[in-house]
């Protein structure tokens, strides 16, 4: 796990993803830089990164900084939906052929699995991250700690299959449910 003095890097600080993982990695310690663009670099310091980048104007590649750890968004970090960004992945194998972790996080509503999925259909090569987090695997693992059962599903289940799929129960309706998942 992440341990206090550990250098990390966060690409995409300022989006919804991205803000949460710097003030997770700040909060257990770690030095955090946070790559973003020039609008959003007064937002990711007072989230708690020490240093940022502004992606428009610094490939952080080349910052010299050297760094343990990486958490980088998945969409519009590493591709857009319908292809990889090439550059991205060659980056990030790279980073972790000289030793360093790369920790893919998304908040797509599907387990890691179903992320990976989207990952090969765009091309993103495999030697880029060690692991997946999603917000998909979080809200199960909620689930299961709280002892849900009865559930109401808001969202498109066909979409988001590989997250439903895992549910123990069939949807209730809301005012018999235990809880509501979206």
């Amino acid at each position: 796990g992440l341990r206090s003095g550990q250098a990390v890097l966060v690409n995409g600080a300022s989006g919804a993803v991205g803000s949460a993982a710097v003030q997770l990695a700040a909060h257990f310690g770690a030095t955090v830089t946070g790559v973003c663009s020039g609008p959003h670099l007064r937002l990711v310091r007072k989230l708690g990164a020490e240093f940022v980048i502004d992606y428009t104007r610094t490939d952080c590649t080349r910052s010299g900084r050297r760094y343990d750890v990486i958490f980088c968004d998945v969409w519009g970090v590493v591709h857009n939906g319908q292809q990889a960004y090439e550059p991205a992945g060659a980056a990030l194998a790279r980073f972790r052929r000289a030793g360093g972790t790369v920790i893919l996080v998304s908040n797509a509503p599907v387990p890691a699995d179903g992320v990976e999925q989207v990952l090969a259909k765009t091309g993103v090569r495999r030697d880029a991250w060690d692991a997946i987090v999603s917000s998909g695997d979080i809200a199960l693992q909620h689930i299961a700690e709280q002892g849900y059962r009865r559930m109401h599903w808001v969202g498109p289940s066909e979409r988001d299959y590989r997250f439903y799929v895992r549910l123990n129960e069939p949807q209730v309706a809301l005012e018999g449910a235990d809880a509501i998942v979206c």
